[in-house]
């Protein structure tokens, strides 16, 4: 008998301490009568959801939670105390600020002269905001390959076209082949644009910039861009201090931006240029570039940024390229701004840090000194 009433004692002992440890927890313990009154509730909803544990006694449970929780709720209290219920995302108003998600099991028990649940929660908020936040970032990946495709599949049908009319009539065999060209030009555009975009992730490397090379380069590489040949391109520099910063982002910046001023070009202008500025102090530096092209539509101007969207109703382009300017500005901590006129113009202000203080610290644990002074050369 006394082994008995021992082996009770030690059950009862491991019960008291196990409770107890689970109080420590952000596991929440309600007690409902079939109602949904709250009968008892752990001492750690003060903790866990800011509220005091007599606040929540002689309470309904459905005066606590969220409207979209109390559809859920139905199926607990239509359960009639027969099977377990399982609970997914139950809100409490935490807060008049914030909500926490809980999941957990409704099982039935025996309440005096009634029946009711008791409840088990454990908090999955964090779960249920990185859910959210898997489902957006799906919806966009759905939306952009669509996107990709269409424009991708435009290029392609016109060449499986142009193929099938120079089959047909050699005689323009030369015309369709320069179409091709033209498509195939376009297709090779729209790539180098998605492998920006998917770099612009890339670890960024700190290194002293060059910009009038930078621009000549750039320039030369867009040369075979439709029009580009009709452009003239003139660099200013008004440079005061070496500029340290991502030689990737920046030239991955000017090359969307210097191609979109070919592309948008404006050839009755009598002469079609494109001007591009340098300005570098010790602590940032900027970047002007503009031209006098066929500018931007009004209605257009704040949404230019934004992934897919045309700074024009023209159909070049593939909306990607400022997107792509302003996610590159994002990993070095720069901005842009835009000044446009439809038939006038469009100037793009680009601004970031400049991390020469800190270079020349790292490299030399010396006092900055101005190593040179630039003049400003060329005229726009």
């Amino acid at each position: 008998m006394s082994d008995k009433l021992n082996s009770q004692n030690i059950a009862e002992t491991f019960r008291q301490q196990y409770f107890i440890f689970l109080e420590k927890t952000s596991t929440i313990f309600l007690v409902i009568d079939e109602h949904g009154e709250i009968q008892f509730v752990s001492e750690n909803v003060n903790n866990v959801l800011f509220h005091k544990t007599e606040c929540w006694i002689g309470r309904n449970i459905v005066d606590i939670i969220t409207d979209e929780s109390k559809l859920a709720f139905r199926d607990i209290m239509g359960n009639h105390g027969t099977k377990t219920v399982p609970i997914h995302s139950l809100a409490f108003h935490a807060t008049q600020y914030s909500n926490r998600f809980y999941d957990g099991t409704a099982i039935p028990c025996k309440l005096g002269h009634g029946s009711g649940f008791t409840v088990y929660l454990h908090d999955v908020t964090q779960r249920k905001r990185y859910e959210e936040k898997l489902l957006g970032v799906n919806k966009e990946l759905d939306s952009f390959i669509y996107k990709v495709s269409h424009d991708l599949r435009g290029p392609l049908q016109s060449i499986q076209g142009l193929i099938h009319l120079t089959q047909q009539n050699g005689d323009k065999k030369n015309d369709y082949l320069a179409l091709i060209n033209t498509n195939v030009i376009k297709l090779q555009s729209y790539i180098n644009q998605l492998m920006d975009y998917s770099k612009t992730d890339s670890s960024l490397k700190v290194e002293c910039i060059d910009f009038r090379r930078m621009i000549e380069e750039t320039y030369e590489s867009l040369r075979f861009m439709p029009g580009a040949d009709r452009i003239s391109l003139k660099v200013k520099m008004e440079q005061k201090a070496p500029v340290y910063s991502s030689a990737f982002t920046i030239k991955l910046i000017l090359t969307n931006l210097i191609s979109n001023a070919i592309k948008y070009h404006n050839f009755q202008q009598r002469k079609p240029t494109i001007c591009v500025t340098v300005k570098c102090g010790i602590s940032k530096f900027q970047l002007h570039v503009r031209d006098n092209g066929v500018g931007i539509d009004p209605d257009r101007i704040d949404h230019i940024f934004n992934r897919f969207e045309r700074a024009t109703s023209r159909p070049e382009g593939s909306g990607l390229g400022l997107y792509i300017v302003k996610c590159a500005l994002e990993k070095i901590k720069g901005k842009v701004e835009v000044n446009s006129k439809p038939g006038k113009g469009t100037e793009f202000i680009v601004s970031a840090p400049n991390h020469a203080m800190t270079e020349t610290y790292a490299d030399s644990g010396s006092r900055y000194t101005w190593p040179f002074s630039m003049q400003a050369q060329g005229v726009c």
